[in-house]
């Protein structure tokens, strides 16, 4: 494994495992989850399993704090086996930047599986492909296009409609207010506008 930095591209040789392994801990972490280990992935327009046109390539957007010492086991990248996240990973991603480390034994409250939750959302992410019709190379295509248009600072509603709190705000403006925000911070400011516009609250809804 090759890690150029503290986040960034990752690159496998051919031999290793493109996957991720588990240790037994992590196994027992995760009770040996049926429905993951019988996790089905939609096979590629080539009619050949994903896999197998894998590059071996993964992006990583994890980092840690100057001067944070990188905990000896922390498997970065993180791939589709690490998921869901066993406590000895969270353990370690804790002292990273990630703001809301959550295992399925913090939620109390949940009685839909994690594997079920990541499905209904998509499913897992998608990886570089040597298929050229792959989901991933569509994806990246936006990235390109709205960083050309970052770089050109053209106006932000070119990509989505903004609210008035937000009017005049620039692409990177637009970015940072998303930046880690304080949860429901947004919410906030527009009860806050609408209270001084007078808006009426309707108690039937």
């Amino acid at each position: 494994r090759k890690n150029d930095g503290k986040r960034g591209t990752y690159s496998y040789s051919d031999d290793h495992n493109r996957l991720g392994s588990s240790s037994d801990d992590d196994d027992k972490d995760k009770g040996k989850d049926k429905d993951k280990d019988n996790d089905t992935r939609t096979i590629g327009s080539t009619g050949t399993d994903p896999h197998d046109l894998d590059l071996g390539m993964r992006f990583s957007k994890i980092t840690f704090p100057d001067g944070q010492v990188i905990p000896q086991d922390a498997n970065l990248p993180l791939t589709s086996s690490d998921f869901p996240l066993t406590l000895k990973t969270a353990s370690w991603l804790r002292y990273s930047h990630c703001p809301s480390i959550v295992v399925e034994q913090d939620c109390h409250e949940c009685d839909v599986p994690f594997t079920k939750l990541i499905a209904s959302v998509g499913g897992y992410p998608t990886h570089p492909s040597k298929d050229s019709s792959s989901p991933f190379w569509n994806e990246l295509q936006e990235v390109t296009t709205v960083q050309k248009l970052r770089l050109q600072d053209a106006d932000p509603q070119q990509l989505m409609p903004l609210p008035q709190l937000w009017k005049g705000f620039d692409m990177e403006a637009v970015a940072e207010a998303v930046h880690d925000e304080y949860p429901g911070i947004h919410h906030v400011n527009l009860i806050a506008q609408l209270m001084k516009q007078k808006a009426q609250v309707d108690v039937d809804i």
